[in-house]
């Protein structure tokens, strides 16, 4: 049985006191309810009728705000609050119910629940299977590749991003490739041609990923720096 964080109880107190109101009330036709488990199922609840409770939209924000005071070790509580933060077409308007330091308290507490926890066998597959099915239009596609393209990131930003990635192993490094991947790559080599690459101190460098190297950076990061900041004073070397 879960601990209460409270010994006095007065979490719980108030929890029941709004439950006990809310099963002696007459629903009032053509008001606005939301339906609650009264022990939520990540804490052991069923579905059972002597478990659940209509709510107004203030109500049920309130009581999960308790539950999560009366349970604070049960995890799935903290990302129930956090979705009630987010409005809810036709009914709660959610961050009315909550103050800017409620909203960043409990995405805190939602994002700490995630940490650590094991998802069941196969999870991954799901999902990368439900993406694949995704359907997206190409305008969607277009209006997405515009925005990369277009986005333009500071160089603080963009150095720090760099350091950050420092040490870190490539997601592919080790990874087997295909004889028809290892094809298609030779290829794009073949038709790419290299520019050379001039840093801020004058020198010239036959590519982007050695002027990165040089220079502790990506060639990645070279290049935004020349296409997005050209006051960094990394430059394209003009052909001949």
């Amino acid at each position: 049985m879960m601990q209460y964080k409270n010994p006095d109880y007065k979490y719980k107190t108030w929890h029941d006191s709004i439950i006990n109101r809310a099963k002696n009330r007459e629903k009032v036709c053509g008001e606005y309810y939301e339906f609650h488990h009264i022990i939520p199922k990540c804490c052991g609840g069923t579905d059972d009728v002597s478990n659940t409770v209509y709510l107004t939209a203030k109500e049920h924000v309130l009581v999960h705000k308790l539950l999560h005071e009366i349970y604070p070790k049960c995890p799935g509580l903290a990302e129930a609050v956090n979705a009630m933060a987010l409005n809810k077409k036709g009914g709660r308007e959610g961050e009315k119910r909550f103050s800017t330091r409620e909203i960043a308290y409990y995405r805190e507490q939602a994002a700490k629940a995630h940490r650590g926890r094991k998802m069941p066998e196969g999870f991954g597959q799901k999902i990368a299977e439900a993406n694949r099915k995704r359907i997206v239009s190409n305008s969607q596609r277009q209006k997405m590749s515009n925005y990369m393209k277009n986005r333009k990131r500071d160089i603080d930003y963009l150095l720090n991003q760099s350091e950050g990635h420092k040490g870190q192993k490539a997601w592919n490094k080790g990874v087997p490739m295909s004889d028809e991947q290892k094809a298609k790559l030779s290829s794009i080599r073949k038709g790419r041609k290299l520019q050379k690459v001039v840093d801020p101190l004058g020198r010239i460098f036959p590519s982007l990923a050695k002027a990165g190297e040089a220079n502790g950076l990506s060639g990645k990061v070279v290049k935004s720096l020349i296409t997005k900041h050209p006051e960094s004073g990394y430059r394209f070397l003009p052909e001949n």
